[in-house]
């Protein structure tokens, strides 16, 4: 048997049983307002228009921003993949919603290239890496943060191949809507399981989905408590990234299977 194939076993293994979230580690982090990013040696701070690098000691390492006058207005969830952070952005609350991908080489933090949707449907919150394909979620809200026809049950999953082709579309089950609305999913990753988890606005719970077998409608798994506020989150290895804008922390918190 491969080791990747192993691993993978393994991990189905471990997590076929329940489980929670137990924090291990707070860090002050001042720019903890949008995301966290992490690769392991590092985690990434994502504020609207600023990226801080962190070590694992909590020392600040750079610090990336846009020119003055930059496009670049409201940052979200981020990845890193092969050196570079990939993060979502959007011109929200604007409207038309103006979205793109922005990246970054992790370990110069200079910006590395931007990927351009145009007046897509919906704000880019989410960006991620999965099995050979990008993710992005774009976002709709309902009440008075709304595009015109929209509510919160129009948040999409996004798929993309490596040239950024869109393959396929998903959209949140109602027991997720009726959690999140009249806001909107801020922040995903997928776990060590390979399932996504997803987190709203504010509240401090990240909702477990998986993609159907059938039709668009992602399926609602369970709601998991973990110290946060909502926003971006990062998987690496058990360890969930979390941010808790009240206080501007950035939070680790480790699975702990039942």
């Amino acid at each position: 048997m491969k080791p990747l194939a192993f691993i993978a076993i393994l991990c189905a293994l471990l997590w076929a049983k329940d489980g929670s979230f137990k924090t291990i580690k707070t860090y002050p982090t001042p720019e903890a307002k949008q995301a966290v990013a992490a690769d392991g040696k590092h985690f990434y701070a994502i504020d609207d228009a600023q990226v801080v690098k962190y070590d694992l000691q909590g020392k600040k390492v750079a610090t990336w921003q846009p020119e003055p006058d930059s496009h670049i207005k409201h940052l979200n969830s981020g990845f890193i993949k092969d050196g570079k952070l990939y993060m979502a952005h959007s011109n929200y609350p604007a409207v038309p919603r103006i979205s793109t991908i922005e990246i970054l080489d992790a370990k110069t933090m200079e910006h590395y290239r931007t990927l351009e949707f145009g007046a897509w449907d919906g704000a880019a919150n989410i960006v991620l890496w999965h099995n050979d394909a990008f993710y992005v979620l774009f976002a709709h809200y309902t009440g008075s943060k709304a595009e015109p026809g929209r509510t919160s049950a129009d948040t999409r999953l996004d798929k993309f191949n490596v040239g950024w082709e869109r393959t396929d579309s998903y959209y949140l089950p109602k027991e997720l809507v009726a959690k999140i609305e009249p806001k909107s999913i801020s922040g995903g990753a997928f776990g060590p399981d390979g399932e996504l988890y997803l987190t709203g606005h504010d509240a401090a719970e990240v909702y477990k989905v998986r993609f159907p077998k059938e039709g668009k409608v992602l399926e609602y798994v369970s709601t998991y408590p973990v110290e946060c506020e909502g926003q971006g989150i990062a998987w690496h290895g058990n360890k969930l990234y979390a941010i808790k804008r009240s206080t501007r922390e950035v939070i680790v918190s480790e699975w702990i299977s039942e």
